[in-house]
């Protein structure tokens, strides 16, 4: 395929199989990036009735600096991990590094 479809399908984008191609690839990769995703959260699941799907909540998006913070602590914990330090080494305390960071 041409280079515009190779970017398309890094970015993610791709076509339905019952859908043809259109003429140009570019223009359609940036309207699917400016359309609106539908996928963004869920109310809750059941089978019937069907729920609309809501967009995930401003309040719930993680602040950047406490998921920095955690990032490292994780980080560390996985270190100690490999060097097995005693309290780090248990599969409880691998679980509990994986839940909590």
């Amino acid at each position: 395929m041409n280079e515009q479809f190779r970017v398309a399908h890094k970015l993610g984008l791709m076509f339905h199989h019952d859908t043809p191609l259109p003429e140009d690839v570019k223009a359609w990769a940036i309207s699917q990036l400016h359309n609106k995703s539908p996928a963004l959260g869920i109310k809750r699941i059941r089978l019937y009735p069907k729920h609309k799907v809501q967009e995930w909540p401003k309040s719930l998006q993680p602040d950047l600096k406490k998921r920095d913070d955690m990032f490292a602590v994780y980080k560390q914990n996985v270190r100690k991990q490999r060097m097995e330090l005693e309290g780090h080494t248990s599969e409880a305390a691998k679980r509990a590094n994986n839940r909590d960071n």
